[in-house]
């Protein structure tokens, strides 16, 4: 990757009840277990929920064009270089991590060869292209509150968005709405940038915000870039 990144993402289940559900509670609620069973067992039904969309097709975002999936290799050939590394559950932390693929799809597109220009393909709208992205999911059974990371690129590349929407997704279902999600920043992690930035300190002269900005879940991103 050109600009290599981590996102770190803290998430609650929001209840209507206003309740602090769990993860196994939403299991349960959502039929896909029940709240007696050992933890393995819910657990690996968690698993198959959270991968059940990218490893049968695709979990993809209309409004920005990007699309998660899992792309797994025919026999004979090695398309996903990293499927050894695809996401797995690890049971006795409550984790699910490894490498997924995502892009952007929705433009019309010419496949080249620097050293053969002469090697064409036609890429359509609903051709994806896919690269690879590290995710860490930590979702705890017994707690309300989830942890997300994803390792991402530059602006431009980066799957995060489409990331955090489909998460989201996941967790809006039956009595559930939408989690919130924010962005962390461990203390630590901007105290030691700080310890080497150049910067010491940002003013403002003037605002250049409107009302078409999202609500700002960055609240140390000014002082950080």
């Amino acid at each position: 990757m050109s600009n290599p990144k981590l996102e770190f993402f803290r998430f609650k289940l929001n209840h209507k009840s206003g309740e602090n559900k769990t993860f196994r509670q939403f299991m349960a609620d959502m039929g896909k277990c029940t709240a007696r069973q050992q933890d393995n067992t819910i657990f690996g039904a968690l698993y198959k929920y959270f991968m059940e969309k990218p490893i049968k097709g695709f979990a993809t975002n209309n409004s920005i064009k990007k699309t998660l999936t899992l792309i797994s290799n025919p026999r004979g050939k090695v398309v996903n270089k990293h499927y050894d590394k695809r996401p797995m559950p690890k049971f006795q932390d409550y984790v699910i991590s490894g490498v997924m693929n995502g892009g952007p799809y929705g433009k019309e597109r010419i496949v080249s060869n620097l050293s053969n220009k002469d090697q064409l393909d036609n890429l359509g709208a609903t051709q994806p292209v896919l690269q690879y992205y590290y995710i860490f999911v930590y979702l705890p059974l017994n707690h309300h509150e989830g942890f997300f990371m994803i390792h991402s690129d530059s602006a431009d590349e980066s799957i995060t968005q489409a990331a955090r929407s489909y998460i989201t997704q996941l967790f809006t279902e039956g009595e559930y709405s939408k989690p919130i999600m924010r962005a962390f920043a461990p203390k630590h992690f901007w105290e030691e940038y700080k310890n080497g930035a150049k910067l010491t300190s940002v003013t403002f002269q003037s605002t250049m915000v409107d009302d078409q900005i999202e609500e700002n879940d960055y609240p140390h991103s000014t002082l950080l870039r």
